[in-house]
Order: C-alpha cells, then sequence, then structure tokens
C-alpha cells in the first residue's frame, strides 16, 4: 500500500489489494450468503447494476473463502474487451490461465472441433488438473 488511506474507493477490490492491507469491509453478511449459495449449488449467477460492488464481493469476499476450504474460484468474464472469441473460447482459457498462475498443471486430450458447448464438455471430460503439489 503506497498511501496510509486503507480503502480503494472506486476502484475493485481483489485478493492482491487485501494482501497490500487495503480493507475490504462491510460485505461479510453478503461474502457469507453467497459462500452458502456456490457451496450448495453446481450453478450460481451474480448479476447487479454496474458499479455496485460485484467484483469486489467475488474477488475480496467469495474467492478468499472458497480457497480456505480447497476449491479452486476462477474470474471468467464473458463478453468484455475487444476481442470477439467465443465464451467456449474465453472459459477455456481463463480456466488455464488460473491453473498456470497458481503454479498447477493441465493435461488436456480435448478435441477443439464441434459447437462451442461440445467443446466445453470435452474439455472437462478428458482434462486432467493438478494443483502445485501435483494433487
Amino acid at each position: 500500500m503506497t498511501n496510509r488511506n486503507p480503502w480503494l474507493g472506486l476502484a475493485t477490490y481483489d485478493e492482491q489489494s487485501i494482501r497490500e492491507g487495503y480493507k475490504f469491509c462491510g460485505r461479510e453478511r453478503a461474502t457469507k450468503e453467497l459462500y452458502s449459495i456456490v457451496d450448495n449449488n453446481i450453478c450460481t449467477t451474480l448479476y447487479g447494476k454496474s458499479g455496485i460492488g460485484k467484483s469486489s464481493l467475488l474477488q475480496a469476499g467469495l474467492f478468499p473463502r472458497l480457497r480456505a476450504d480447497n476449491y479452486f474460484p476462477v474470474m471468467i468474464r464473458l463478453g468484455i474487451g475487444e476481442t470477439k472469441q467465443a465464451y467456449s473460447t474465453t472459459i477455456i482459457s481463463a480456466i488455464k490461465s488460473a491453473i498456470e498462475e497458481a503454479g498447477g498443471q493441465y493435461t488436456s486430450t480435448a478435441d477443439a472441433d464441434g459447437t462451442a458447448e461440445e467443446q466445453l464438455k470435452s474439455f472437462f471430460r478428458t482434462t486432467e488438473f493438478r494443483d502445485s503439489s501435483g494433487e
């Protein structure tokens, strides 16, 4: 943290900003409720107006708690940016990048042909994921 202010203001909080000493406060109840939803459901969608703190809630609230319970959260943003990639490509790329950044490994025999849905199914069905310790 380069200044004495413990708040990021309007910037998005994430795990790195928390490690740097910035304070992410006041969202404990929302974090707990979202954790319960994610922990008990195979698919969860978080949506809301721009600027209300969804990304901060995920990255600074939910993700550290999930990691503490041996989950591997991956931030995937669809429809953002200049590239016009298929959603399947965006999802697979985000997962591979997150695994590499964490020091993990993946081995895939996924078929890159077919529809986006078929590509995703093939990726998850044929890919072996390992953490940095080989587990």
